[in-house]
């Protein structure tokens, strides 16, 4: 039997990274997904891919900010698949600056996608999982909201509020049997951390060479992390296997935190 077989899964910022890479393996392990994006084009090209390997998969074209296209997200995989079993919270964004120069509109920015997505997905899905009385939520923190850094005020808070959204959401749906856990990804291998072309992408995203070299550095298993090395944990809070574990925060940095 497949860890995940007959559930739906909800997963955002499916399309690419580490979102892409948990739906690639929940998909696997049987179940449906729901592929989240801000960009149609990344949505269609992941649920083709998933089609063609045989998975069951729907695109949903959503900015997790805002809250009709939230509904919406959870509306289309209700009438695709039936319910949702599982929500997992990974669309997020970084956007760096120190503190005395950031602006109002890029700290709300960074609150918005990371935070509030967060809290908005879980709005339309937890009725879906009390009427059940079952169901697993897993969020997305980050050893920047566990640790802090330097010129990431911003995304510190805002993986905080997550974690702390996260435990107090746990004792609250406890009594309806569903599971609400975080897991803390480290240094991984995203757009947001690929070395930084002279002048930026036209994304703006990425690090420069000397910064990145040194993350990795301080990372005691001496590698960055992989895509699939979160998906696994977010795999783990998802079954069977996490069904006596809630309010939980575990950090996936190859031993950062140490």
């Amino acid at each position: 039997m497949k860890l995940l077989e007959g559930k739906v899964a909800i997963i955002t910022g499916s399309g690419r990274g580490i979102g892409k890479s948990m739906a690639e393996l929940f998909a696997d392990e049987g179940a449906a997904v729901a592929i989240n994006d801000i960009d149609a084009d990344v949505c269609n090209a992941t649920v083709a891919e998933l089609k063609g390997k045989g998975f069951k998969a729907i695109a949903c074209k959503a900015d997790v900010t805002k809250d009709e296209d939230v509904k919406k997200m959870v509306d289309d995989t209700v009438a695709a698949f039936g319910t949702v079993d599982i929500l997992v919270n990974n669309a997020g964004i970084t956007k760096d600056a120190m503190f005395h120069k950031m602006d109002d509109k890029l700290w709300n920015f960074i609150q918005d996608v990371n935070l509030l997505g967060t809290i908005l997905c879980c709005k339309h899905v937890i009725p879906i999982m009390q009427a059940k009385q079952s169901g697993k939520i897993v969020n997305t923190a980050s050893t920047t909201g566990l640790m802090g850094n330097i010129g990431q005020t911003n995304y510190a808070a805002a993986k905080g509020g997550v974690i702390g959204f996260t435990k107090g959401l746990a004792r609250e749906l406890a009594m309806h049997k569903i599971n609400v856990n975080c897991y803390g990804p480290g240094f991984v291998e995203t757009r947001l951390t690929a070395v930084k072309a002279d002048g930026g992408d036209r994304s703006g995203l990425g690090i420069p060479k000397g910064v990145r070299d040194s993350g990795i550095s301080a990372i005691p298993f001496g590698r960055i992390g992989q895509p699939v090395d979160v998906a696994k944990v977010a795999l783990f809070f998802a079954s069977t296997l996490s069904d006596y574990v809630t309010g939980e925060v575990i950090s996936v940095s190859g031993g950062l935190l140490i």
